[in-house]
């Protein structure tokens, strides 16, 4: 069964957990273009850690660099264990009937997809 519910950072933080009942934890949060402003840098960092799903993905445009940073930083700390991939998206203009399919797809741009797991602590 997957269920979808919507996420507001501001309850999460203000609130100190996820706001979410205990049979009701996800299993995974899913969440793109998420990080326009450096300012939102700490804030995000703190809601991934307060957030109780052992596993994120997160997708943002790799030219962005407020995303760079926010990538960079989710990396160097060590209560989260992220990879990377790279995605090269593409768009096709449906309307254009004149050309040949492979000619109608244009690169939408790179994205940096980040697959975050939070750290198992050692003892």
């Amino acid at each position: 069964i997957v269920n979808i519910r919507q996420l507001d950072w501001n309850s999460v933080i203000a609130s100190q957990n996820s706001s979410m009942a205990d049979d009701d934890e996800p299993s995974v949060v899913i969440g793109a273009d998420i990080c326009y402003e450096e300012s939102s840098i700490p804030v995000l960092l703190e809601l991934f850690r307060l957030l109780r799903a052992p596993m994120a993905i997160v997708v943002g445009l790799d030219s962005r660099p407020s995303f760079i940073r926010f990538s960079e930083e989710l990396m160097a700390a060590t209560d989260f264990v992220v990879r990377q991939e790279y995605l090269t998206l593409l768009n096709s203009n449906a309307m254009d009937n004149g050309t040949k399919e492979h000619e109608r797809k244009r690169s939408a741009g790179i994205f940096r997809a980040l697959i975050i797991h939070k750290a198992v602590p050692t003892y």
